[in-house]
């Protein structure tokens, strides 16, 4: 999976608390990925107890939505 966009914010934000910003990381993971002529884009990060909410949609391409327990989406 293509990660780079995560790892250039993480490390601008270790640069910026290195010289006293004091901030969490707080952006929301997000990868992708072409494999075999389809495009996964992921965004966040799910737990084996999220549940899988799927949405197929009109030209073939599907999207799944993973919620928490609580209902809160989570990826």
């Amino acid at each position: 999976l293509e990660a780079w966009r995560n790892a250039q914010e993480q490390g601008a934000l270790a640069a910026s608390n290195m010289l006293g910003a004091g901030k969490a990381h707080e952006a929301v993971p997000w990868f992708w990925s072409d494999q075999y002529g389809l495009t996964l884009q992921i965004s966040g990060l799910s737990d084996e107890g999220s549940k899988v909410v799927r949405r197929d949609l009109d030209d073939g391409a599907l999207i799944l939505f993973h919620l928490a327990q609580d209902g809160r989406l989570v990826a």
